[in-house]
């Protein structure tokens, strides 16, 4: 339909709908009908509203937390990219941008996806973390497969944030693409560049915050390695974004 490719799965299966008349004979739930959908919907904490998830984040439940909010933060981010391909593609006068601007937003639609269920994920780790330290201890065997029930969850609550803070690069690279795309979208542009520092600082802390006891010390040394260049780099390619942006709105202005 001549639209940007790098639409969200659910406007193209709402376009598929459409297109197939599959809601020409009764009602059609994509969530019901669409087999995957019902093996793989969102996770407990996406699938709230933003009201219920902003609620939840603040009673007193431990999680969700920093971690779950700096993955929503590297979504948000990348979103941010999709749109503004989004709002190029056929655009009169921006033609020689739109492959460029169609790749983006595949690739930015597939980085909020991951980012989006590393939101659970994280949650999903921490409570697996709390779950280890409530087992049993009263005997030997006891206290061995507790501790490595201990150790496991807290690799995993390491590298959930790690993994968002390593994806965070690549989503400013997009964020970049994006500042060559329709003008009016300069700010949106500049907006996931700020998410995706905050995602890329708060998910450093995660990765911190859990190498507290972790008692490998080799693989310590490289996750600190890892975090700590992922942060450099993600802060430093949001900062230039940002100058450039700061610069162009103060020239438009003026």
């Amino acid at each position: 339909q001549r639209l940007n490719p790098g639409a969200s799965e659910n406007e193209l299966i709402e376009v598929a709908i459409r297109s197939l008349g599959l809601r020409d004979l009764g009602p059609f739930d994509p969530d019901e009908r669409i087999i995957e959908r019902r093996i793989t919907g969102d996770g407990p904490l996406v699938g709230k509203t933003v009201r219920d998830f902003v609620d939840t984040l603040a009673s007193d439940a431990p999680a969700p937390g920093g971690g779950s909010v700096a993955s929503l933060c590297g979504a948000m981010a990348a979103g941010l990219a999709a749109m503004v391909g989004q709002l190029t593609t056929g655009k009169r006068g921006l033609e020689d941008q739109f492959e460029a601007m169609n790749h983006m937003a595949i690739e930015a639609q597939a980085h909020k996806d991951g980012f989006l269920n590393d939101v659970d994920a994280d949650t999903a780790a921490f409570d697996r973390w709390m779950a280890a330290r409530a087992l049993p201890k009263a005997t030997p065997e006891e206290k061995k497969a507790r501790a490595q029930a201990i150790r496991a969850a807290r690799k995993e609550a390491i590298d959930v944030p790690l993994r968002i803070l390593e994806r965070t690069a690549g989503t400013l690279q997009l964020v970049e693409v994006a500042l060559g795309g329709n003008p009016n979208c300069l700010s949106d542009a500049g907006v996931g560049a700020l998410t995706a520092a905050a995602c890329a600082e708060g998910a450093w802390y995660n990765v911190y915050i859990n190498l507290d006891g972790f008692r490998d010390e080799a693989a310590k040394t490289e996750y600190k390695r890892r975090a700590d260049a992922a942060l450099e780099a993600s802060l430093a390619h949001a900062a230039r974004i940002s100058s450039t942006i700061r610069q162009s709105l103060k020239e438009a202005a003026s």
